[in-house]
């Protein structure tokens, strides 16, 4: 087994999850000869870590088919300082890999006692709504303009790694070339997942761009945003009456918020002490409807048990909460999008403001 370590500074000032402290994380990937631990071989490890004010990266490499049990016993006794190990799709394979490596080996070592954290996993969520053709890490690294030397994927390595072997073993050039190449792909893997880890982390709201009153709330709501990083391209979402813009080349972005205008409708909680009137197409209380003759009303089911009512509406993200005295709005009774009205007492209450704010752009 040999071991290398290095030196790196992050282009954007990356520090990992802002969450943790950065010694506290550990950057891990691993390479092998195949998908499979039953028919292939772990031949590499590497970890990036923060210590003095730097980021470290160590690289626990196999040089013959007879050190697995050794990568994998340095790695898991490094792996004991740190809290949280953060990776690409790791759930995926990485961690299922070395598990059933140790297996393999007679290990008892495992990840129980660390906290996992997947970039991949917390991408996917939102993979609908980004313009990329996929999730993988490098399609990342590209719309955050990160540039790697190394050109080749993990399957194209495996025929490097299978040639590093037979020149060592027949002691002929080129293991030096060959052991440069696999070092530096793990490498740029690792240091494009620190900095890909800074689209974790939320943007920060700078200004409200609109002054929104009682008279000017049925225009869009724009609010500007700072972001920790910046993309090669003009990023677009859209969700519902939420648009998120971050510009090319920029870190400021934009959040607006289009109300929606006009009819909505509220529904009573309990049904059974309303009558609903088909004339009017509304509901009221059965103490009201004594003074309405029989053939005008009817008794109130849940999906007509309403009141409408005209304003000017915001639809209600989930994880967020109004105060319980706020009446909440559908279009329809089986719809799931809840909405409430926008009045000065919100727009005014930067506290709850932001909280809304944070929630829609989740």
């Amino acid at each position: 087994m040999l071991i290398f370590e290095s030196l790196f500074t992050p282009k954007n000032n990356s520090y990992g999850p802002a969450n943790y402290p950065a010694e506290q994380l550990l950057y891990f990937d691993i390479e092998t000869t195949g998908l499979s631990a039953d028919t292939s071989s772990l031949y590499l490890i590497g970890c990036l870590y923060y210590r003095d004010n730097t980021w470290h990266t160590i690289q626990w490499f196999a040089d013959d088919y007879q050190s697995e049990k050794a990568l994998l016993t340095a790695f898991f006794d490094f792996m004991k300082d740190f809290s949280v190990l953060i990776h690409y799709n790791g759930t995926g394979f990485d961690i299922p890999y070395l598990q059933k490596k140790c297996k393999q080996h007679k290990l008892s070592f495992s990840f129980e006692a660390i906290q996992s954290l997947d970039i991949y996993k917390e991408l996917t969520p939102y993979k609908k709504l980004l313009p990329l053709p996929n999730l993988k890490q490098k399609t990342i690294e590209g719309i955050l303009g990160i540039q790697r030397e190394d050109k080749y994927d993990g399957g194209q390595l495996i025929q490097v790694y299978v040639e590093y072997i037979h020149n060592k073993f027949k002691k002929t050039t080129g293991c030096e070339d060959c052991l440069s190449l696999l070092l530096l792909h793990n490498r740029e893997d690792l240091e494009g997942l620190l900095q890909a880890s800074i689209l974790l982390l939320s943007p920060e709201l700078i200004e409200k761009d609109t002054q929104c009153t009682e008279e000017t709330k049925e225009e869009a709501l724009r609010y500007s945003l700072k972001f920790p990083y910046q993309l090669t391209s003009t990023l677009t979402l859209e969700k519902g009456a939420i648009e998120l813009t971050l510009p090319k080349a920029s870190s400021i972005g934009t959040l607006t918020l289009h109300p929606f205008t006009g009819e909505l409708k509220y529904f009573y909680p309990n049904y059974k002490d309303y009558y609903y009137l088909p004339i009017e197409d509304t509901a009221i209380h059965k103490s009201v409807a004594s003074y309405v003759e029989k053939e005008y009303r009817e008794k109130a089911k849940a999906c007509n048990c309403y009141t409408k009512h005209s304003g000017v509406f915001l639809p209600i993200p989930p994880g967020f909460s109004l105060p319980e005295d706020v009446p909440l709005f559908r279009q329809d009774y089986k719809d799931k999008v809840l909405w409430f009205e926008i009045k000065d007492d919100f727009l005014n209450n930067t506290l709850l403001l932001l909280n809304y704010l944070k929630e829609a752009l989740k």
